[in-house]
């Protein structure tokens, strides 16, 4: 007769015994998934469901064959059935193998999984429904985060927003929340408004002179000498080098050449705080 299920985590036991002794080298891992393999997934997910003792083995396992499975949607529906009435700690580990094949099943599966974790209480399950939301971005997914942003401002929202949403929408909301931007988000930012008409860009130049630059060097576009030196005072002396940079892209020689000079009479003085920045 077949080994039972019992027999065959009484083997995962013993590996694991192994693994208490921290023996460096020993093919455990590798082991213990041989014998998980040999339950079938369905009985598996059950165990995993009802009987779990938290061996994170058996959770790895589920994630690397339920993609391959050919009937990874029941196995998906029995999962999200299960963690509808599960507690917290519960959905944390039930959601894992839901991750690891969600991308590939139908859209009204990856829809139904958007909207119950988007509306989450839990922060955690948001995320993941935020980070589902970049691969099936639609109207009715961006209509639904630009209300929960409108209604909490949250970063994980905005960020979402600064790389998926629609050009003409996205300029409104950077003119509304730049001055809130941390600095990880205004690089994103860079990167979709090289698209967007320079002139419609000239608010940045009192917000953020320096990406103003940055922005009319991507875009290679013509910026008048009044504008760039209006940019340059008003950029700290700390990120003044990168301006210097920028300029000279644009072909501004004659304001660069002179800030070269200063430099090179006074450097301690010129540039202060520049060798900070570069460590932030």
């Amino acid at each position: 007769m077949e080994n039972s299920i019992d027999e065959k985590f009484s083997l995962i036991e013993r590996i694991g015994e192994v693994r208490s002794f921290d023996l460096e080298g020993q093919p455990i891992g590798l082991l213990a998934h041989s014998v998980l393999n040999a339950i079938a997934l369905k009985q598996l997910i059950v165990f995993f469901n009802h009987e779990y003792t938290g061996s994170s083995w058996v959770s790895g396992n589920i994630c690397k064959r339920l993609p391959l499975d050919i009937n990874c949607d029941s196995h998906y529906d029995y999962l999200f059935d299960a963690l509808r009435e599960a507690a917290y700690i519960d959905r944390l580990r039930l959601r894992k193998p839901m991750d690891a094949v969600i991308s590939q099943l139908s859209e009204t599966r990856q829809m139904e999984y958007f909207s119950y974790f988007f509306h989450s209480q839990y922060s955690y399950e948001r995320k993941a429904a935020l980070k589902l939301s970049e691969r099936i971005w639609n109207s009715d997914i961006q209509s639904t985060i630009i209300k929960r942003y409108e209604q909490f401002h949250e970063v994980e929202i905005l960020a979402v927003l600064l790389k998926c949403l629609e050009i003409n929408l996205l300029v409104d909301i950077i003119k509304s929340a730049y001055s809130v931007l941390p600095r990880f988000l205004k690089g994103i930012v860079v990167n979709r408004l090289k698209v967007v008409p320079l002139k419609d860009l000239y608010f940045l130049i009192a917000c953020d002179p320096s990406n103003f630059l940055r922005i009319a060097c991507l875009k290679g576009e013509k910026v008048d000498d009044e504008t760039c030196i209006h940019c340059y005072e008003n950029i700290p002396d700390a990120q003044r080098p990168f301006a210097l940079y920028n300029l000279s892209l644009l072909g501004k020689w004659e304001l660069v050449k002179p800030e070269i000079e200063k430099y090179l009479k006074d450097p301690d003085s010129v540039f202060s705080g520049f060798g900070n920045l570069l460590f932030e």
